[in-house]
């Protein structure tokens, strides 16, 4: 018998997607740190970040896929302490 091996349609390739909802807007989001391929941003990043917490660390408007670095591992959906992070097709 013949193996057949399933062919990938680009149409579906999938991709990690933040709820804003959910997500607390840390500076030390956990999911950011844990990408492989760094495809975790701040919304604001390249702006100049104003706001400021208590202790002087910049508070990021949220967190953004770049959905051309991502490669859909997953890893960042388990390491998310506020489940904001799930996989879904492109």
């Amino acid at each position: 018998m013949k193996k057949i091996k399933a062919k990938k349609n680009r149409n579906s390739k999938k991709v990690a997607v933040i709820n804003q909802n959910q997500c607390d807007k840390s500076p030390f989001c956990p999911v950011k740190r844990v990408c492989p391929v760094g495809a975790i941003v701040p919304l604001n990043e390249g702006e100049t970040q104003k706001k400021k917490s208590i202790f002087g660390f910049l508070i990021p408007k949220g967190y953004k896929v770049d959905e051309e670095k991502c490669t859909g591992c997953g890893v960042c959906v388990t390491s998310c302490p506020m489940q904001a992070v799930s996989i879904a097709k492109a």
